[in-house]
């Protein structure tokens, strides 16, 4: 069996209050585990490795694992760093010992268990079109860690939550990606089918030339139009765009730039 495990770390202030989060897909992309913990004094490393050493934990002995993680220290300790250091009796090159070895010792007795690759993602918002994001595992984590797990750590909670156990969602915070394509992007969601940055406003910005512009010349450049917002809808944002290229448009993420070049723009969201 091999699973895919993606994770995040944050802290206030650094060191300060911090928390984690993990996310665990099966084989076919369904999350099995996300949990978040929190520490209300830790540090931003500990809190990226922690999330990598509890999401192990809930793996079987001789699993396959890929970790994806924006953190040097999780991708570069499983590739080299950890092997290296156990050699050298937990000694790094200059002799003095690494930090944190209570969390990457035992950390690197089940990286010994099992085969463990390292992946390194860009983190947090990579956006396509309108609400699709490159890394929507990635972004789940970091919201559940930001949003969910610091405040608490921040109140001097110390617990760990889990919010999808065993392929059930037992807490109705948990987040799961929906419409999640053959590139790799998708949207997370809350369970209860709510985007998780849904706004509440409606703003349509019309362009100045209308009308079906696909009967010109092919070599006439095509007239850009910005598209921006959040629609848990995700068909409503494909038949949009869809329509819109149809007319002859090239349709592109929104950019402050755009601004400047005057090109229009739609942007929708959820009332």
């Amino acid at each position: 069996m091999t699973y895919e495990i993606h994770t995040d770390g944050s802290c206030s202030h650094n060191p300060g209050p911090g928390s984690y989060c993990y996310v665990i897909l099966d084989e076919n992309k369904n999350i099995i585990e996300e949990a978040y913990g929190c520490d209300p004094d830790t540090t931003n490393n500990r809190m990226e490795l922690t999330a990598v050493l509890e999401a192990l934990r809930q793996l079987p002995s001789g699993a396959t694992a890929r970790v994806c993680s924006d953190s040097n220290q999780v991708v570069q300790g499983i590739k080299s760093w950890h092997a290296s250091w156990a050699r050298r009796g937990w000694k790094k090159s200059d002799g003095k010992s690494p930090e944190n070895l209570d969390i990457i010792q035992p950390m690197y007795e089940l990286e010994c268990s099992m085969q463990v690759i390292p992946v390194k993602e860009k983190g947090h918002d990579t956006r396509m079109a309108g609400s699709l994001y490159l890394f929507p595992f990635n972004r789940i984590c970091d919201e559940i860690a930001e949003n969910v797990a610091t405040p608490e750590a921040i109140a001097g909670a110390t617990h760990k939550v889990h919010l999808i156990h065993q392929g059930k969602i037992v807490d109705p915070r948990a987040q799961v990606v929906k419409h999640l394509n053959e590139k790799g992007y998708g949207i997370n969601v809350t369970v209860s089918g709510d985007a998780v940055d849904a706004a509440s406003a409606v703003e349509v910005t019309s362009p100045e030339k209308t009308g079906d512009m696909s009967s010109g010349k092919e070599d006439q450049p095509r007239q850009r139009i910005a598209m921006s917002g959040s629609i848990s809808g995700l068909a409503l944002q494909l038949q949009i765009k869809e329509f819109l290229e149809s007319k002859g448009y090239e349709v592109v993420d929104y950019d402050p730039d755009h601004v400047k070049e005057k090109t229009p723009g739609v942007s929708l969201f959820l009332m």
